[in-house]
């Protein structure tokens, strides 16, 4: 019976060696693994904050793009502005100029508009409108007319 003892004595020392030999050789490997994990987990945070410091730029370069891009868009606006305020006034210049121009061709137009309206009244009543049917078409169109009439109108206006 000794003997069997001995030998499940040692049979469980040797069974306890094999299992703390397991085990340093899987804390060994683990160890190895957690260290190996380290180096690549540091590698690829390394590349993610290189990449956010790229996009951070690439953001920043972006902002400031836009900032110019306003600066000058609000100078453009100023510009505009003041040319268009300028162009106001010259227009109204002109429009002054126009009408002191106009003023006695507008009392011309009105005349002329009043004789062909007259001359149309009496000639498309006339008998000699029977033989010349067409006679009273450019007399009605100059006194219709919103615009002040040509030279050819007033010959017409003269000859009819």
């Amino acid at each position: 019976m000794k003997k069997v003892i001995n030998f499940v004595l040692l049979a469980a020392s040797l069974t306890t060696g094999f299992v703390a030999t397991t085990q340093a050789n899987q804390l060994d490997d683990l160890l190895k693994q957690v260290k190996a994990d380290r180096v690549s987990e540091a590698k690829l945070d390394k590349k993610r904050e290189g990449e956010f410091l790229s996009d951070r730029a690439d953001k920043t370069a972006l902002l400031n793009k836009a900032k110019k891009e306003l600066s000058d868009q609000n100078a453009r606006n100023k510009r505009l502005t003041k040319e268009y305020a300028a162009n106001e006034i010259t227009l109204a210049q002109k429009e002054v100029e126009l009408d002191n121009a106009t003023g006695t061709l507008g009392e011309m137009f009105g005349v002329s508009r009043a004789a062909a309206a007259n001359a149309y009244g009496q000639i498309s009543t006339s008998i000699v409108s029977a033989e010349f049917p067409n006679r009273g078409e450019a007399l009605n169109r100059i006194a219709n007319a919103k615009e002040i009439p040509s030279i050819a109108d007033l010959e017409e206006l003269w000859f009819a």
